[in-house]
């Protein structure tokens, strides 16, 4: 499966960044960019396996929620048929 890695620089302490993303069904910090995020299932934003749709196109999954090292894998699925699955890292 092909990988993606995008990186960007926060000035703020990992401490602040994290408490604000590691909810996976909280988006309110994107606010600019998706305007929707549904949370499908049961499970909260920070149990391994939560799933949601943001936009109404792009299904996603938590594979992986590391509070240790401050980071989690996205499993992304866009419902486009030339579209591919990938994993992301949020480290």
């Amino acid at each position: 499966m092909p990988k993606c890695y995008q990186s960007i620089v926060v000035n703020a302490p990992i401490t602040t960044v994290w408490d604000t993303i590691k909810d996976f069904h909280d988006i309110s910090w994107a606010s600019q960019v998706l305007e929707k995020c549904e949370a499908m299932g049961e499970l909260s934003g920070t149990k391994v396996g939560a799933k949601r749709i943001l936009n109404e196109a792009f299904h996603e999954t938590l594979l992986e929620l590391n509070e240790q090292n401050t980071e989690y894998v996205i499993l992304l699925m866009m419902v486009h048929p030339l579209f591919l699955p990938m994993k992301l890292a949020i480290i």
